[in-house]
């Protein structure tokens, strides 16, 4: 089979995309949420970002310092699927 004569042009979306949802562990490190669910004994906080962070706007955290809901906190680093985050 001779290719020889097809061409092929690579088409890039107009559409950016406007999530966070490719960014990297150390750019995920800094951003800010708010508290929708306050951490209990033996359970993790929920957290909710404006814009998605790594593909979703809600994650679950764990945090040194006692936060309430309605909290602003960032984002210190990541354990597996959970934010370790610091109040604001």
């Amino acid at each position: 089979m001779n290719l020889g004569n097809f061409r092929f042009k690579y088409i890039r979306p107009k559409m950016t995309d406007r999530t966070k949802a490719g960014i990297s562990r150390e750019a995920a490190i800094g951003e800010t949420g708010q508290v929708i669910r306050q951490p209990g004994q033996g359970s993790r906080g929920m957290v909710r970002f404006t814009t998605p962070l790594l593909g979703a706007e809600e994650w679950p955290f764990i945090c040194d310092t006692t936060v309430g809901v309605g909290d602003r906190v960032s984002v210190v680093d990541i354990s597996g699927n959970t934010l370790v985050v610091r109040k604001r």
